[in-house]
């Protein structure tokens, strides 16, 4: 694995991979350790399933001891807890409900808000909360940060990935989808997709034709 350590906490982070490929697992166990704040924000309610399949909520980590799940925006203002788990209902599904979780993690300081899934956190690849622009933009001089995952590039704001110092892609079947993290970022290794449960990993300013492929250790 990739050393962890060398992910400052001004950093924002990019995560993409079809379903089952891994980048859950990675999320969980990089974001275990960090001591800064952490707010996931978890719209397709992947902790109903974990609960349902018997997995933890959050790999790493201990339900009530060193994270609370939340189901309001207003429960994440009044946390106590450094990491936090917040599955919106169905009415706090709005750009306006997300905008202001951005702008709560922006003016916070020291926090990153884990987007688990990117797509549905924005309207399409045009259309997406201003605040998180302004976290993607000048967030990084007060350690407020964004942890994007995606299973499709393709169809969120490059914004998201131009801003973004570190990348870990994951096996994606679609071609356009491996050709825009290409396109965005110059590695052309994200041609080809790797291995299941293995990685490319990109930090910002590295060789681009030097890539290295990494494997989850499960």
């Amino acid at each position: 694995m990739p050393d962890f350590s060398t992910i400052k906490p001004s950093e924002h982070i990019f995560i993409c991979g079809g379903t089952g490929s891994g980048k859950s697992v990675l999320a969980d166990v990089y974001t275990a350790g960090m001591t800064e704040t952490v707010i996931k924000i978890d719209i397709k309610n992947d902790t109903y399933a974990r609960r349902m399949n018997g997995e933890p909520v959050w790999r790493g980590l201990v339900e009530n001891e060193d994270f609370e799940v939340v189901e309001s925006l207003q429960a994440v203002k009044n946390s106590e807890f450094r990491k936090i788990v917040y599955v919106p209902p169905f009415e706090e599904q709005t750009l306006e409900v997300y905008d202001d979780l951005c702008r709560y993690v922006y003016n916070e300081t020291n926090t990153r808000l884990w987007i688990d899934e990117l797509m549905l956190f924005t309207d399409g690849p045009q259309k997406y909360p201003p605040f998180l622009k302004a976290i993607l933009v000048s967030g990084r001089s007060r350690n407020s940060t964004v942890l994007c995952c995606t299973q499709r590039p393709m169809g969120i704001p490059t914004i998201c990935i131009a801003n973004s110092q570190h990348f870990f892609v994951f096996r994606m079947n679609l071609d356009q989808d491996r050709k825009k993290m290409v396109d965005v970022t110059g590695c052309p290794r994200f041609y080809e997709p790797p291995p299941k449960y293995s990685f490319w990993y990109y930090r910002e300013g590295d060789d681009p034709e030097n890539v290295r492929l990494w494997r989850l250790k499960l």
